[in-house]
C-alpha cells in the first residue's frame, strides 16, 4: 500500500490564539472510541498500488463544565476509483473545563479543532494498524498528526520557521531569507 499521507489541520493566527487560550486551562478527562467500522475487499497482500487517503470531521459539544470534541475519522484505501478499504471510527475527547472559565464558543471549536485531534490521533493510529493487521493486509501507520500555521495569501513574515505542506505530502520547515 503507498503510505503518502499527511494528515494536519491549518490555523491562522486568530485561531491559534483561540486554541491556546483553552488549551492553558483544560485537562483531558478521557478518551473512547465510541463508533468503528472496518470494511475491505483484499485478501492478503495487493500486488497493485492502493492509493491512501484520510478524512475527519470535528465538533465541539459542550455541557457546564465539560467539553467533548467528537471526531469522525476515516481513512479508506482506492485502487483506481474503487474503494478497496475503508476504516472509520467516532472519537471523542472529554476535557474538563475550570468553573471560573468563560470561553467562547469560537475558542472552543479552535481547541476542538486542533488539541482534540491531537489529542484523539495516537488513538485512531492504533485502531488502523491494529485493525489492518488482524485483516491480514500489509502493516500500515499512519503519519504523525500535524497543526500548520497557515499564513495569509502574499504573506512574506519568515521570522518563525513554519511547517508547510509540500506536494509530496511530508511537511518541511520554510527557510529564512
Amino acid at each position: 500500500m503507498r503510505r503518502r499521507l499527511v494528515h494536519t489541520v491549518e490555523l491562522d493566527k486568530k485561531e491559534l490564539d483561540a486554541a491556546r487560550a483553552v488549551i492553558a486551562c483544560v485537562e483531558l478527562e478521557s478518551v473512547r472510541i465510541t463508533r468503528s467500522r472496518f470494511v475491505t475487499s483484499m485478501h492478503g497482500f495487493p500486488t497493485f498500488p492502493v492509493e491512501l487517503a484520510t478524512s475527519s470531521r470535528t465538533e465541539e459539544v459542550t455541557v457546564e463544565g465539560s467539553l467533548c470534541a467528537v471526531l469522525d475519522l476515516v481513512l479508506r484505501g482506492y485502487k483506481d476509483e474503487d474503494v478497496l478499504l475503508e476504516v472509520s471510527a467516532r472519537i471523542e475527547a472529554a476535557y474538563t473545563i475550570p468553573p471560573s472559565s468563560s470561553f467562547t464558543p469560537y475558542q472552543l471549536k479552535c481547541f476542538a479543532k486542533a488539541n482534540g485531534m491531537l489529542n484523539v490521533w495516537p488513538y485512531w493510529r492504533d485502531f488502523v494498524q491494529s485493525s489492518v493487521q488482524r485483516a491480514g493486509l500489509p502493516a500500515l501507520a499512519l503519519p504523525l498528526f500535524r497543526v500548520i500555521h497557515k499564513r495569509p495569501v502574499g504573506s512574506l513574515d519568515m521570522g518563525k520557521q513554519q511547517l508547510i505542506p509540500v506536494k509530496s505530502g511530508i511537511p518541511k520547515p520554510t527557510k529564512r531569507q
